[in-house]
């Protein structure tokens, strides 16, 4: 029994057994199925991850590839404009540099510049001279009283030796002298009786007396039996010989002598015409500018055949002229310019200097698109044929070009200058040998002067041995640093004047030549400075006409300086005469006047 129970049992533990493995065997089918369908499902996921991100990759290093080509360019860009910044620095550190040289040629040391000034840089000397100032007083006094006690210096104050008068013993006073002298003398009525008479002496009194006298001549008036009409005038006085219109510039109101001083004034004194309007108030004169610009404008045309006769004078064949050109402004009027007063164009004035002939010459030349350049001068010169000297203008070049029987000099003096600037700015000690070379030359010329040498007596000085050494330094020394720049180490200002000299060298050499030569081109340097202190004071001309009149007073007034001869009383004269009807104008010339 017990073994059948048992035999039921494992029969039923078996069937639960089978069937646990049926119901077993049937659950792993589907259970694998799913882990396997959500490996997949995880793995396409993956696979679409894998491609978005290899997307995304894709696409950043398409971003950086750009990136790196705008970088690249920006680089590129940077690069170009540091270059350009370079430049730039460069060329502001050159306009600097010439506008020190400038201020310095201008001003002197010190430049009216006003921005960077806050901060002070002082140099080795202040920095001495501050250093003694700050020294301990003690240190001071222990100083003076051991130089008195070695007997060094005598700490007793006294007077410069050029302020004594004991130095004047000997020498005469100059003695002031006025253009009238009224003598008022004393009489001996009520002098002390008890005194012995000794003699005179003269107490003198200066005033000035600044007016304008206006003449006015009562006229008669009569009118005869046609209807026309006569001045009659008969002083009351039989001894006084004045007349109506004698002595007055024709066209104006004025005397030769007012006249002559309105032109002083205005082109010598380079008054202009708004402050002549001041001087005239200050005078108790009532006048308008355009007034005084008419008696100007009618006084040269009055000078008009003297100015011609000058120039005749002046272009003598085989005369030797130094020649230079100088700016203005003038203003002119085009018809259409849709202007009422015109505009202000940029004109040059010509000055040349006859030194045998002692005749300075300004001109301009109204050609608007040409007024430096070689057709005014050379039109102006003709058919002259002598000697040009005048600075490095390649238009004076060609002036001897166009006509080889002309000869060409140069100025030394322009030479010197441009080896003075670089001195100056670069501290070059190649520029100043070349200018202490220079002025050994000078010193030459100083001593023709001082000893007043002949021309024959000058060129044979200049020919001698110590001054053909010096030359050949200067060419040679010029000529080396050109072959050898790295060697030399010298800045671009000081490679353009090497190229100066040495490209005109036999221009420069040319004045050992001839006796009547100057070493440079002074004579004409200095004679248009008067014009452009003009040109500064009054700014511009206002019309053609009226640089035509202003040239041909400063001609006059240049060559009454050659001559000596006193400027104001010059017009003066002169304008009396021609009033009077002199014709021949060889006796009006400064020269003539002179004698």
């Amino acid at each position: 029994m017990k073994k059948q129970d048992q035999t039921v049992e494992n029969m039923i533990m078996q069937a639960h057994y089978l069937e646990a493995l049926e119901i077993e065997s049937k659950a792993q089918k589907p259970l694998a199925e799913m882990e396997r369908q959500d490996f997949i499902n995880t793995i396409t996921e993956l696979k679409a991850m894998i491609g978005s991100l290899k997307l995304t990759i894709d696409t950043l290093r398409q971003t950086i590839n750009s990136q790196n080509a705008t970088i690249a360019s920006l680089q590129k860009s940077m690069d170009r404009l540091q270059s350009a910044y370079d430049k730039a620095v460069k060329e502001r550190d050159d306009l600097n540099g010439r506008m020190n040289r400038s201020n310095q040629e201008t001003f002197g040391s010190k430049s009216l510049k006003q921005s960077g000034r806050g901060k002070v840089v002082k140099n080795d000397r202040q920095k001495e001279r501050d250093d003694w100032a700050s020294k301990d007083d003690n240190d001071n006094n222990a100083s003076s009283a051991s130089s008195s006690a070695d007997g060094e210096i005598d700490q007793t104050k006294v007077k410069s030796e050029n302020l004594s008068r004991s130095g004047r013993n000997g020498m005469k006073y100059n003695r002031m002298n006025a253009a009238k002298t009224i003598t008022l003398e004393t009489s001996l009525e009520g002098a002390p009786e008890d005194m012995k008479f000794i003699g005179y002496k003269d107490i003198e009194e200066y005033t000035k007396k600044s007016y304008v006298e206006c003449t006015v001549f009562k006229v008669a008036v009569y009118e005869d039996k046609f209807g026309m009409r006569h001045d009659f005038y008969q002083p009351k006085d039989e001894k006084d010989t004045r007349r109506p219109n004698l002595n007055v510039v024709p066209s104006t109101h004025c005397t030769p002598e007012f006249l002559a001083d309105l032109i002083v004034d205005h082109y010598m004194l380079m008054t202009p015409i708004y402050r002549q309007s001041i001087r005239n108030i200050l005078d108790k004169l009532q006048i308008s500018s355009n007034t005084n610009r008419n008696w100007l404008t009618q006084g040269a045309e009055l000078l008009t055949p003297i100015i011609r006769l000058l120039k005749k004078k002046l272009l003598k064949v085989k005369s030797i002229l130094n020649i230079d050109e100088t700016w203005t402004k003038v203003r002119i009027k085009f018809k259409g310019d849709k202007t009422k007063l015109g505009r202000y164009f940029k004109k040059y004035v010509w000055v040349l200097v006859n030194k045998a002939k002692q005749i300075t010459y300004f001109f301009y030349d109204n050609d608007e698109n040409d007024s430096r350049g070689k057709r005014p001068i050379q039109t102006f010169l003709g058919d002259f044929l002598g000697t040009i000297q005048s600075d490095g203008y390649v238009v004076y070049k060609e002036l001897t070009k166009d006509n080889p029987a002309n000869e060409h000099l140069m100025c030394w003096a322009h030479v010197r200058n441009k080896f003075e600037a670089v001195f100056k700015a670069c501290k070059d000690a190649d520029a100043d040998t070349f200018v202490k070379l220079i002025a050994t030359l000078y010193r030459v010329e100083a001593e023709c002067l001082l000893n007043h040498y002949t021309p024959q007596q000058i060129k044979k000085r200049r020919q001698q041995k110590d001054v053909t050494k010096i030359l050949s330094l200067i060419y040679k020394k010029a000529n080396g640093m050109l072959a050898n720049p790295i060697r030399y180490h010298y800045s671009d200002m000081m490679r353009k004047a090497l190229v100066y000299l040495t490209s005109n060298w036999e221009d420069l050499i040319k004045y050992r030549n001839d006796g009547r030569f100057t070493i440079d081109n002074m004579l004409a340097e200095r004679a248009v400075r008067p014009f452009t202190v003009k040109r500064k004071n009054s700014l511009f001309f206002s019309s053609e006409d009226g640089i035509e009149s202003a040239l041909k007073y400063h001609t006059l007034i240049e060559t009454c300086k050659n001559v000596g001869l006193n400027v104001k009383e010059y017009f003066a004269y002169v304008f009396s005469r021609l009033i009077e009807g002199e014709k021949d104008y060889e006796k009006l010339l400064p020269s003539a006047v002179a004698r």
